[in-house]
């Protein structure tokens, strides 16, 4: 397996700790950018999976809290 991304390269097994946040930082540095999850996963060389594996979850919250502060908005 090989991981490539912009300063990561990892050829066997999993990614150690601080290899898996660098690639977090990467990917969520994307967080809010028009592009789909293909053009990132093409941008950065990582699996579209592990792309997915990291803004989903931002998407999710952001979202989550959208609705609340629209909610708590019409509630008064």
């Amino acid at each position: 397996m090989e991981i490539i991304g912009k300063n990561i390269i990892h050829t066997q097994g999993r990614p150690t700790k601080k290899e898996q946040q660098k690639v977090q930082e990467i990917i969520a540095s994307y967080f809010g950018v028009e592009k789909t999850y293909e053009e990132i996963a093409n941008e950065t060389g990582f699996n579209i999976k592990t792309v997915c594996k990291y803004l989903k979850p931002m998407y999710e919250e952001y979202s989550k809290r959208m609705t609340e502060e629209f909610l708590s908005r019409h509630r008064n």
